[in-house]
């Protein structure tokens, strides 16, 4: 397995169970401004899209949880 990266998700799209997710880059324009560009896109059918929306929400619901206990720093006065 190898590890691709992504700054952002740009769109999602579906057509005929077919989901397609774009991702995109921040890259240097040719004026040297950071700009967004197309890196990749995801094609998968629509029920792994959504066995993986059900583990983001669960992944979401787990930081949320864990941003909200109290941690030693913040609890120290």
């Amino acid at each position: 397995m190898h590890d691709l990266f992504a700054d952002r998700l740009g769109n999602i799209s579906i057509s005929d169970g077919v989901a397609r997710l774009d991702f995109m880059r921040i890259e240097n324009g040719a004026d040297g401004k950071p700009m967004l560009k197309p890196g990749m896109r995801l094609v998968l059918p629509a029920g792994a899209l959504m066995q993986m929306h059900a583990m983001l929400e669960k992944l979401r619901e787990e930081i949320a949880k864990q941003s909200s206990t109290p941690t030693p720093e913040t609890t120290q006065h």
